[in-house]
């Protein structure tokens, strides 16, 4: 039984009023992943099929986003186009984006017999300097550009990677490989609301990451359109900039959201799997969510995350005015800094519960309101006011074209 239908059994009137509103419609999702990556590479976007791509002996890097729905299947249908097309399985290796054990050892274990022990499978790690490898520097600033090794010494790169609307949070350009397969410094500049900076500024982000793409020979790639759920909805594969258009002019997409008027209270939910239970994830829904309520609203955090907070959420837990901290999270470069610099921020101007699979003090020490379940959540709603019920809240953008909300 889904959130909604709970909420709907246990306050109906709320539903009857249009006080609760749902912002997404179930939408069909890939039945045969691996069906679906073969048909993209072998049919890309502006771009020969990808097997003429290969000549004998190459040694292929999958660099694959680990935040993907369906992750090992995904990496499975890549893996046996590539075997289906003379690609010889010794030479092909797969980068995961930083990841906790507990996903890799689930791809690890959800591998086919002919992959299983066989495929070699790694994590990068941002700040291991044996691991990384100078590419160039960028055309602006002039500023070292590193990358996961494993992907400069392949002869053929294929990004896999998850698609996210233009003006998410942590939007770096289609190509999505950047800041995913970077060094420590380069995440740095990319983790906080004040290194962001203006629309200008994000812009000039964007442009360095399609450009170390670029030099990468990244001219191909694969892009995932989440459905939610741990669903996959579309597969396309392509040049960056066919693939942008195109999705953008997709209206079945509907992976942005405007609101007609601001809630009092949003949930926002992040579902699927182990490997979607992160922090950049929570980051991404408590984006969603702070845009769809007025100021002095209420956002609640449906998740099942488990990781335990890391040094630039654990900032939160200390006594500093939010800019000191800004200043602080501002040199950090974890998994959680995005979500510690959001709530820093959102916490002056929102309460903020959230439901987590971590102790009650753990999530309470973040300055966050804990809720165990839903009858919790139900009370939260109150006899009045506008409730957003946001599924798979990690995969959307949510505008309004209402004026600015005022507090009450």
């Amino acid at each position: 039984m889904t959130p909604l239908e709970l909420l709907t059994l246990r306050q109906p009137s709320l539903y009857e009023a249009g006080q609760i509103v749902t912002l997404k419609q179930p939408t069909a999702s890939v039945k045969d992943v691996g069906a679906s990556i073969a048909t993209a590479l072998s049919q890309p976007l502006d771009f020969p099929p990808f097997q003429a791509a290969m000549v004998d002996d190459d040694r292929i890097a999958l660099a694959v986003d680990s935040a993907i729905p369906n992750l090992s299947a995904v990496i499975v249908g890549a893996v046996d186009f590539l075997l289906a097309n003379q690609a010889k399985l010794d030479n092909i290796s797969v980068i995961l984006s930083p990841c906790s054990d507990e996903t890799l050892q689930a791809v690890r274990d959800n591998l086919p017999p002919h992959l299983h022990q066989k495929l070699p499978i790694f994590v990068h790690n941002p700040a291991e300097q044996n691991d990384l490898g100078y590419l160039a520097a960028s055309s602006e600033e002039a500023l070292p550009i590193y990358v996961n090794r494993r992907l400069l010494d392949a002869d053929v790169v294929l990004p896999i990677t998850l698609y996210h609307c233009e003006q998410t949070i942590d939007y770096f350009g289609t190509a999505g490989i950047f800041p995913l397969f970077a060094d420590a410094e380069v995440m740095r500049r990319c983790s906080t609301l004040s290194n962001l900076g203006s629309p200008v500024q994000r812009q000039k982000r964007c442009r360095d990451a399609e450009e170390a793409a670029w030099l990468l020979g990244t001219h191909c790639i694969v892009k995932v359109v989440p459905s939610g759920n741990g669903n996959i909805q579309k597969i396309v594969a392509g040049t960056p900039d066919a693939i942008e258009t195109t999705l953008r002019h997709d209206s079945a997409l509907a992976l942005e959201i405007t609101l007609d008027q601001f809630a009092d209270t949003a949930i926002a939910e992040i579902d699927g799997e182990a490997n979607e239970q992160t922090w950049p994830n929570v980051a991404r829904a408590l984006h969603a969510a702070r845009a769809a309520i007025r100021n002095n609203g209420t956002i609640v955090l449906r998740t099942k995350i488990q990781q335990t907070p890391g040094v630039s959420l654990r900032r939160l837990t200390s006594l500093d005015s939010p800019e000191k901290i800004e200043k602080h999270l501002s040199k950090e470069s974890g998994p959680d800094t995005l979500t510690a610099s959001l709530l820093s921020e959102y916490l002056q101007r929102a309460r903020i519960f959230m439901q987590a699979k971590l102790p009650q003090d753990a999530v309470e020490d973040l300055g966050v309101g804990f809720v165990a379940d839903e009858h919790q959540i139900e009370k939260l709603l109150g006899p009045s006011g506008r409730c957003i019920w946001l599924p798979s809240a990690q995969h959307y953008l949510v505008q309004c074209d209402a004026p600015e909300p005022q507090a009450k």
